[in-house]
């Protein structure tokens, strides 16, 4: 039995000194694979010769599947490792998936594996990693095009990717906690990269060198690390950080969900021109836009409480800063040297401005300090040169030494009764600004600012009303009556636009004008709404449409003038309207929903007035007279009495019945002459008789006939009135005659 043993140790001494493998096994790709046994599994190995020199793979062709186990003799092992060089030089390969369960990847295990264009790399835990940049894992393998992370990895290994210029797009999964040092550095084909939600820390330059790169998402909720760091090599102190010499980046995008914004993460990406930091940003962290000299519009998310020292120093090219009323304080130097910035707002929570935080700032012009601050720092706006005007918020206490030095000020407003403390006195704070400038305080607190301003033009300041539209689009407002330091009341007016109307105040009163007390620099805001004119309905109906038809229904705003008018048809006539009125057309004022009704009757035939009288009662009588429709034929008969006979109507008509058409009032008058008194004569066969009003003269020969009127006077008409008449026939005496017409 020893002697078995010892047989069986020296056989393996001598396979130890034949092989550098402990055995190998046919890959789930089809190469063969060498591995030795350690303590945690198996490592994959090259071949040896006899003699223990290296030996690489012979040319292993297309892709390759390092395995999560392998099993041999019975055992079932877990491939932890790749060992140094072990597939150097096999430029036939052109792909490699690297199993999850690896943990170790040595020195240039594929350098040169110039065919190689894919690579998985599914390896959960990968933590020992190459000794140096120099003998980084893929070296020389600059045909990498497609580098997939698996979904379950949760750190990148430092120099994985270094230096692959083949590579053009990265994706770092939501599974990876960590990216290594120098992960990408020098990858400069690539152009967009995608960082996964729980990454926490990114390695001191893991995208050094990335001169393609023009896009990052980051996405990582809250990574506290972004790999700044500091070295000194000569007297010279050098700086590192994640994206450093990335100055192409234009589109750096921040996720959802991000939290925090880690130390200098942005730093000198000269090529970023617009920023946007999400409501879900709670901490910026120093310097995270420092010298991102391109940088033209940023906005700032409106949960982060603090603008960190640095965060935007030397940002030249920024135009427009809001800082958001979630920020209490502005760190040391955040915008220094901000030279292009014009606009500035100060959110209303800040308390305290840090040293130097704009200074240099020479764009803006105008500055309002919010009456949160407590503290102004020390060169906290030195040499902003465009400064003209500053307002200084009512809680002001401290003001630091040079903060407002070199200004072009020519107006400073205090808002606190009580002058703040200012280091080394008001001249150090405001030096070097226009000699002509005025202050203005407070009512009832110039005597106060005396002692700490002298030869300045120093003026009582009353509290200032601004009265505002909420959108200018729909109304404006004018202020009639300023306050004053004497009367604190003011009176403003709202002045829609047109389709709009005055709601209220952001006081809550909806008079207007309206008048107020000013005890504080107030700010009241005016609340238009769109105004739809209240509409009502007018409807006109026919009491019978037989009758009849209207005109003037419809759908009008309220207080319109509405004219309806009604039309009959042929036999009837308008009446009157449903509310009494008879006029047509008839006009009304829209003030509610109206329904009015016409109403038309049927025309019917004027009647007129036919009277028949006699001239003399006693001579006769009539009939036919009456009331008659218009156009009615009626017949009017003349009855003389005994003794005498019908003469004429007073028409002048003789006929007798007489028939006439009905078309007016009208009176006839019937004349009868007696029988007795025919007023005819005959003398020296002379016959004299009178005929429908003409005097008839029978039995002249050569005589002349002449009639005279009662008067004497001669008539000469042929047709006489009524009345008597003398006729005188040659020398024969003269003849009395009667004419009845």
């Amino acid at each position: 039995m020893k002697r078995n043993i010892f047989f069986l140790f020296v056989l393996l001494i001598c396979c130890q000194a034949a092989f550098a493998y402990d055995f190998s096994v046919v890959a789930p790709s089809g190469q063969t694979l060498y591995y030795n046994i350690n303590s945690g599994g198996v490592t994959v190995t090259y071949p040896n010769n006899s003699n223990g020199s290296w030996v690489g793979y012979s040319s292993p062709v297309g892709n390759l599947i390092i395995p999560n186990t392998v099993a041999y003799g019975g055992t079932t092992y877990s491939v932890t490792g790749i060992d140094n060089y072990a597939f150097n030089q096999c430029s036939n390969l052109t792909s490699v998936t690297i199993g999850d369960s690896v943990t170790n990847v040595g020195n240039r295990a594929f350098s040169g594996c110039t065919g190689l264009t894919s690579v998985v790399f599914n390896a959960v835990r990968c933590t020992s990693v190459p000794s140096s940049y120099n003998n980084r894992i893929f070296r020389d393998c600059p045909n990498i095009t497609n580098f997939t992370f698996g979904n379950n990895v949760e750190l990148i290994p430092r120099y994985l990717c270094s230096q692959i210029s083949g590579l053009t797009s990265v994706t770092i999964p939501n599974s990876v906690t960590s990216i290594g040092t120098s992960t990408f550095q020098s990858c400069t084909g690539l152009t967009s990269v995608i960082i996964g939600k729980s990454v926490t820390s990114i390695g001191t330059n893991a995208f050094f060198g990335c001169t393609g790169l023009t896009s990052v998402v980051f996405n990582a909720d809250s990574c506290t690390d972004a790999g700044y760091s500091s070295y000194t090599s000569d007297g010279t102190t050098y700086y590192n950080w994640a994206f450093k010499g990335c100055t192409n980046i234009t589109s750096f995008v921040f996720g959802d969900n991000v939290k925090n914004i880690p130390y200098c993460l942005c730093r000198e990406l000269t090529g970023l021109t617009s920023i946007t930091i999400p409501d879900s940003v709670t901490n910026m962290d120093d310097g995270a836009f420092y010298q991102c000299s391109g940088l033209t519009s940023v906005t700032i998310g409106n949960s982060i409480t603090s603008i960190k020292q640095y965060a935007f120093y030397q940002c030249s090219s920024l135009t427009s800063v809001t800082i958001p009323n979630s920020v209490t304080s502005i760190g040391n130097y955040a915008f220094y040297y901000c030279t292009g910035l014009t606009s500035l707002t100060i959110g209303n929570s800040v308390t305290s401005i840090g040293q130097s935080a704009f200074e240099h700032c020479t764009g803006f012009t105008s500055l309002s300090i919010p009456n949160s601050v407590t503290s102004i720092g020390i060169e906290a706006f030195r040499t902003c040169t465009g400064l003209t005007s500053v307002i200084i918020g009512n809680s002001v206490t401290y003001i630091g030494y040079q903060a407002f030095y070199g200004c072009g000020l020519t107006s400073i407003t205090f808002l606190s009764p009580t002058p703040p403390t200012i280091y080394n006195g008001y001249s150090s704070a405001f030096a070097y600004n226009p000699a002509n400038r005025v202050v203005y305080v407070p009512c009832g607190s110039r005597s106060l600012y005396a002692n700490i301003i002298s030869s300045i033009n120093l003026y009582e300041m009353y509290y200032e009303l601004f009265a505002v539209s909420a959108d200018d689009s729909t109304g404006t407002v004018q202020i009639l009556t300023n306050p004053s330091c004497s009367d604190h009341n003011a009176v403003i007016s709202a002045v829609p636009a047109d389709g709009y109307r005055f709601d209220h105040w952001s006081t809550g009163s909806t008079d207007n004008p309206y008048t107020l007390t000013v005890t504080s620099d107030t700010t009241i805001t005016a609340f238009f709404e769109e105004y739809v004119p209240e509409t009502y309905t007018v409807t006109v109906l026919v009491d019978n449409p037989a009758t009849g038809s209207v005109t003037g229904g419809g759908v009008y705003e309220n207080g319109t003038s509405v004219t309806i008018t009604a039309y009959p048809v042929d036999g009837y006539h308008f009446d009157h309207w449903s509310t009494g009125c008879t006029e047509n057309p008839y006009t009304l004022t829209v003030t509610s929903d109206t329904t009015i009704t016409a109403f038309f009757e049927e025309d019917l035939p004027e009647s007129y007035t036919v009277t028949v009288l006699v001239d003399n009662p006693g001579t006769g009588s009539v009939t036919g007279g009456g009331v008659y429709e218009e156009g009615t034929s009626v017949t009017i008969t003349a009855y003389p009495a005994d003794g005498y006979r019908f003469d004429h109507w007073s028409t002048g008509s003789t006929d007798n019945p007489y028939t006439l058409t009905v078309v007016t009032d009208t009176t006839i008058i019937g004349y009868f002459v007696s029988n007795s008194d025919i007023n005819e004569t005959e003398e020296n066969d002379i016959h004299i008789s009178v005929l429908n009003g003409q005097i008839c003269v029978e039995g002249v020969v050569n005589e002349e006939v002449q009639v005279y009127d009662i008067t004497g006077r001669l008539v000469r008409n042929h047709s006489l009135p009524t009345g008597v008449y003398l006729v005188k026939v040659g020398a024969l005496p003269a003849r009395k005659v009667v004419v009845m017409r």
